[in-house]
């Protein structure tokens, strides 16, 4: 899979989830984002202030990586499980942890 075939994937999945540029918008400008995110078992939404770190797409699905704040380990929020449409606020995000490329692969191996 090529990074060609991952852009077009994520362009692909960019038309259903609208909320894709405002994500992508806090991870540029380095900015604390504010959603309600409902994992698939939960029976109900829980909000969620977290330092985004980036997008990413693994068995077609999409992720956001980011810290919940407060916390020091990265988390995984499935892009489907966002409600609503999330809002960055003026907080800068702390985002001074590098997250090298075998701690992504880590984080989406089948456990």
């Amino acid at each position: 899979f090529s990074d060609e075939n991952t852009l077009e994937l994520i362009d692909i999945k960019a038309k259903k989830h609208l909320h894709l540029p405002v994500i992508t918008s806090a991870i540029s400008n380095k900015k604390v984002l504010k959603f309600v995110y409902k994992s698939v078992n939960a029976k109900r939404g829980f909000h969620y202030d977290v330092h985004p770190y980036l997008v990413k797409e693994h068995l077609n699905n999409l992720y956001l990586v980011g810290i919940k704040d407060g916390e020091k380990e990265f988390r995984i929020f499935l892009l489907d499980g966002i409600i609503g449409v999330p809002t960055i606020t003026g907080i800068e995000s702390k985002r001074d942890i590098e997250l090298e490329g075998r701690a992504i692969k880590k984080l989406f191996s089948k456990k």
